[in-house]
């Protein structure tokens, strides 16, 4: 995929681990997101191995305690060290303003995290395409210029719709 091409820079990972912690305090959004979120979406490898391991477990079932489903997805967790990335991140509060989750503020919280996250995936698709259409290959073909130009559209639209979600009400 296009991940790998991007190094992994203290700033990536940053907001890596925050939205993975950001979908262990409110694990009612992972399965909403999970078809938006792709797991190549993480440049880190624990990262994505820990998004792809909370993908498979799903967000909490009907009825389910919080603390149910963090067991539920502590036993399957790859190895030690992602049980323990796992309950690291649960015990870190999120950096709420005054520290309190008035009005859903966590849930936006994290849903503006999870925003930045797909943003930035899609600004690297966007530079992939760029790259491809500068290609002298693909001048070659019309069609495949139209098609480049429409895919480079279309991820331009996503990143238009992902704006509004990319505040919050955070300390920083």
């Amino acid at each position: 995929g296009h991940a790998t091409s991007r190094p992994a820079t203290p700033a990536s990972s940053g907001l890596e681990r925050d939205a993975l912690r950001g979908l262990l305090h409110c694990p009612g959004l992972i399965d909403p997101w999970l078809e938006s979120v792709e797991a190549t979406a993480f440049t880190e490898r624990a990262y994505r191995e820990a998004y792809e391991a909370l993908a498979a477990a799903g967000g909490p079932r009907e009825a389910e305690a919080e603390s149910t489903w963090l067991d539920r997805l502590l036993q399957q967790a790859a190895d030690e060290d992602q049980a323990r990335l796992f309950r690291a991140l649960t015990v870190e509060p999120l950096p709420l303003l005054g520290g309190t989750d008035e009005d859903g503020a966590a849930e936006r919280y994290v849903v503006s995290l999870l925003a930045r996250l797909l943003d930035r995936d899609a600004a690297g698709r966007m530079d992939a395409l760029a790259a491809q259409l500068s290609q002298p290959s693909a001048a070659a073909s019309e069609q495949a210029r139209r098609d480049l130009q429409q895919q480079y559209r279309a991820v331009a639209d996503f990143r238009r719709q992902l704006l509004p979600l990319m505040t919050a009400d955070e300390l920083s």
